[in-house]
């Protein structure tokens, strides 16, 4: 809201007006202040997968006395398009309808955390979408009272689950200019997708076994030197497995296994370094992904200065 063009500057209240708001809590808000006020009543902190169905029906319940006044209104749009215009336009049909209505408070249901978030937070790169939900001002001049509240998904909330079998069963799906943010987004999840579906073939690419999914972080170290040691170890390239490829020599063996030196077998496999890797990992065990995956273990240098592989590197 800091930018002067921004479309919603003028429905923006004046600080002075936001504390008479909060000192007269009596008056009614503009529609646009409520539409941002959205209701956390449903306790997110709790862990939707470790949190039985029960739970979440028992506070939904919580919430529904505590506001019987309004009608529920329940939203679905993802099986429509997997953007959050999708989820957004399914709000703002059903905020046309209610102005033909002889209701004034009605309660909007939606399982899209991200389409209320959109409604909550002012930013210059608003979705068009929302721009038009929060400009509905004919339903502030006629009183009408609109909550926004969140539901999980797909644990059993009637009113939630009667509307995504009803977006499942469209035949004809609206037709609705696609914003250019949400062709953005459904065109980097297909590159994405089609650059997983190659990645998956790479089996026999040294960091595939560390990296199979191209969506996962490269662990940062804050000391460089450090750092490019665990980039070499990952793609497993480093000046003493394969300085012989400069030089025009033999590929160096290990003289106990008598297989060629790697990063996987210095690291996982020779059975000189097991009472080292017991020592510093207390396992024998191992997986590359264990040692220098996303999170690469805290003892993994001191291993490599014991074992004399660190200044090799």
């Amino acid at each position: 809201m800091s930018v002067p063009s921004h479309p919603l500057k003028p429905f923006s209240l004046a600080i002075g007006l936001t504390r008479v708001y909060v000192a007269r809590s009596f008056n009614i808000k503009p529609f646009s202040e409520r539409a941002k006020a959205v209701l956390n009543d449903a306790h997110l902190s709790y862990d939707k997968a470790g949190t039985a169905d029960v739970i979440y029906q028992q506070l939904f319940s919580f919430q529904r006395n505590k506001y019987s006044k309004y009608i529920p209104v329940y939203t679905e749009g993802s099986k429509t398009a997997g953007h959050v215009g999708a989820e957004l336009t399914a709000i703002l049909v059903p905020l046309q309808h209610i102005l033909i209505t002889n209701h004034r408070h009605f309660c909007m249901y939606t399982d899209s955390m991200s389409a209320l978030e959109s409604l909550h937070f002012l930013t210059a790169r608003r979705h068009p979408t929302v721009i038009e939900i929060l400009l509905l001002r004919k339903l502030e001049r006629k009183g009408f009272d609109i909550i926004f509240s969140w539901v999980p998904g797909h644990v059993g909330i009637l009113g939630n689950e009667q509307a995504d079998n009803a977006a499942r069963s469209m035949s004809d799906p609206m037709q609705q200019p696609v914003c250019y943010q949400d062709l953005k987004t459904s065109i980097q999840h297909y590159i994405h997708h089609i650059w997983q579906q190659t990645w998956n073939q790479q089996i026999l690419n040294k960091l595939h076994s560390i990296h199979p999914s191209t969506s996962s972080h490269w662990a940062v170290l804050p000391v460089r030197r450090q750092d490019v040691r665990l980039t070499r170890l990952s793609i497993g390239h480093t000046r003493f497995t394969h300085k012989h490829l400069l030089l025009g020599e033999n590929a160096p063996e290990c003289p106990s296994c008598k297989v060629l030196y790697s990063v996987y077998h210095i690291l996982i496999d020779c059975s000189v370094f097991n009472h080292h890797r017991i020592t510093f990992f207390h396992t024998s065990v191992l997986t590359l992904s264990d040692l220098v995956g996303e999170s690469p273990h805290q003892n993994l240098f001191a291993f490599l200065l014991k074992i004399g592989f660190l200044y090799l590197i």
